[in-house]
């Protein structure tokens, strides 16, 4: 199907929660993309439970994650223990592996709030709580990114819009402190 799909000029996302799933995602998505290198991002929206293998193959397969940082909400809220060499919502591992991300609310799993997501990806913190898995936080201005220039990337619109330059659609938020 995801070749099929491919075959006929579309972008395909795939949803994946889960080391398997997202382990089948790529397979689907990176035997498309040998066979249409220049056709639009394949996307893997979630890839919430990782390992380093994984994360290794999202990056070499040059296969986007469509992130929900504020997901550590639901690990936090439901008391879902770590589960033992399964990385949760790995942004930072995933970065330094060279994965292209971006951030996304999955509304209404989570609040359509981009300022959410981006807190929860720096701070790891879904409420009062201690962090969850706090060695996966990303910088400000990585997480400031993954919401504008990585979603713009991620929609194969980059040329358009994401980031602020001349000849650009102009989003822009002005907000009362520095993120």
């Amino acid at each position: 199907m995801v070749r099929q799909a491919v075959d006929h000029g579309w972008a395909v996302a795939i949803h994946s929660v889960g080391n398997e799933a997202t382990a089948r995602a790529i397979t689907a998505l990176a035997a498309a993309r040998d066979q249409h290198p220049d056709s639009p991002p394949p996307r893997i929206e979630h890839a919430t439970l990782l390992d380093d293998a994984l994360i290794a193959r999202l990056a070499e397969a040059r296969i986007t994650v469509v992130a929900q940082p504020h997901f550590i909400s639901i690990f936090d809220s439901e008391g879902i223990p770590p589960t033992p060499g399964l990385k949760r919502v790995a942004l930072r591992s995933m970065l330094d592996a060279g994965v292209e991300l971006a951030g996304s609310s999955d509304s209404p799993v989570t609040p359509f709030a981009p300022l959410l997501g981006i807190r929860s990806a720096v701070t790891r913190r879904a409420g009062h709580g201690p962090p969850v898995d706090p060695d996966e936080a990303i910088t400000p201005a990585e997480a400031l990114a993954l919401y504008t220039r990585g979603a713009a990337r991620a929609c194969g619109c980059l040329e358009t819009c994401g980031t602020l330059e001349p000849g650009k659609r102009a989003d822009l938020v002005v907000l009362s402190g520095d993120p």
